[in-house]
């Protein structure tokens, strides 16, 4: 018996729905692939390494190219191929006469978008009891990417998936149920 589209009209729009559902995914795929990435900085902050009684109250600050970049905010960046940044982070021990520790780095952002870039930095104990002691921390930066139409291209990526799934289910449910008996001939 041959399958007709009219006699099972849920079918058909089953049919439609997935078609309709691929199309769009496949849109949304092509728009997602031709829309550039954006990125942006995020300094995610100064972690303790060692500290041998230098202090206990403490000031951390990064900049990249001369500006000062808060932890945990995003700062939107352009990426080209030859682009560097320059980056300088400091600790600052709180007292009446505070210590301070600044490093440098200069990065190509390419290699930054690879991984993460820690500066580590050094304070001495100036005066006191202390003098002379060290404490460390590690400051971090990292680029994040962030790609615009990516979770509705998977959610019509799924859809798509499950609607092909549930047009297939229908078409063999039908097609069974609409099967000639085994040993029975057509007149």
């Amino acid at each position: 018996m041959m399958f007709q589209l009219s006699s099972n009209r849920p079918l058909l729009i089953l049919a439609l729905c997935t078609v309709a559902l691929t199309a769009a995914w496949a849109v949304s795929f092509a728009v997602y692939k031709a829309t550039p990435p954006r990125y942006s900085l995020v300094y995610d902050g100064a972690y303790y390494v060692y500290n041998n009684s230098v202090g206990n109250e403490w000031v951390h600050e990064l900049w990249v190219d001369g500006k000062a970049l808060e932890p945990g905010r995003d700062y939107p960046i352009t990426i080209t191929g030859s682009s560097a940044l320059s980056v300088t982070a400091r600790s600052t021990e709180l007292d009446n006469i505070p210590d301070v520790g600044t490093a440098s780095a200069n990065i190509p952002i390419r290699q930054l978008a690879r991984e993460p870039l820690t500066i580590n930095v050094r304070v001495r104990e100036n005066r006191g009891r202390y003098a002379g002691n060290l404490a460390e921390w590690q400051h971090r930066l990292s680029i994040h990417t962030n790609r615009d139409g990516l979770q509705r291209t998977r959610t019509l990526f799924n859809l798509s998936l499950i609607a092909s799934a549930a047009t297939i289910f229908m078409y063999l449910s039908h097609k069974r149920k609409n099967a000639e008996p085994h040993g029975t001939a057509r007149r």
